[in-house]
């Protein structure tokens, strides 16, 4: 728990059952609590404490002032969504609201070679498919041989970024319903040509979640990893 006056520069990453037990525990000190909850770039001011990371939170924040063993603390929390709204509170419901609504979340995994897509809903995978292709990493020759598998180069990342788009396109199909939000994860360079090599994601590209997400190898783990972080919060103080 801490004071106004001790400033937390790094968050502390709580997955959403561990949030939940952290906001019990606030509850069970018995002191008045105030809540605000606002959308990016809302109103922090009495947080001047607040690092940039939250500061800048593509989520908003949900502001906490509360009372432990008589001393004024404040807590701020980047949840996994973003905030839409202003409001107030001297309870957690609204944010306990905005954790727990059920919410579809289409996860692309990439790195050249290697994909996982995956449809999670309410934080469970409900839909996944996994693969590799090989794209040739490297030429060291000059001259002729270096243009020529250039361009065979890039015609293997084209067949690869095809093979996941049409992944993407039946595996997303068969979503229990809308997708709310994309998760991607991976090389953020490949991502980005992906994105505008695939049309299927047209609808989607400007709902993705606020942080991307972290990714060494594309695989089932990989997707069961990347839900537990998408569906997690992030806490100052």
């Amino acid at each position: 728990m801490a004071s106004t006056d001790r400033p937390n520069s790094e968050p502390r990453i709580f997955s959403r059952a561990r949030l939940s037990r952290h906001l019990d525990g606030l509850e069970d000190l018995g002191g008045p609590v105030f809540l605000r909850m606002t959308p990016p770039e809302g109103d922090t001011s009495g947080w001047d404490w607040l690092p940039r990371g939250a500061q800048e939170s593509p989520a908003g924040l949900a502001l906490i002032e509360y009372y432990d063993g008589g001393q004024r603390c404040q807590s701020a929390i980047a949840p996994p969504f973003p905030i839409t709204t202003t409001s107030e509170d001297d309870e957690f419901l609204p944010l306990r609201a905005h954790l727990f609504r059920p919410v579809t979340v289409g996860m692309i995994l990439l790195r050249l070679g290697y994909y996982a897509v995956g449809v999670a809903r309410d934080e469970k995978l409900v839909v996944t498919k996994t693969g590799s292709r090989y794209v040739k990493g490297s030429h060291r020759a000059g001259g002729q041989s270096a243009n020529r598998f250039k361009r065979n180069r890039e015609k293997w990342i084209r067949e690869f970024f095809d093979e996941a788009c049409e992944v993407v396109r039946t595996r997303f199909a068969q979503s229990p319903g809308p997708i709310d939000w994309l998760a991607l994860g991976g090389d953020r360079q490949v991502l980005a040509r992906f994105l505008k090599r695939c049309p299927h994601l047209a609808d989607l590209v400007d709902r993705t979640t606020p942080w991307p997400v972290p990714v060494n190898r594309p695989g089932r783990t990989a997707l069961d990893d990347a839900v537990r972080y998408v569906w997690s919060s992030r806490v100052w103080g």
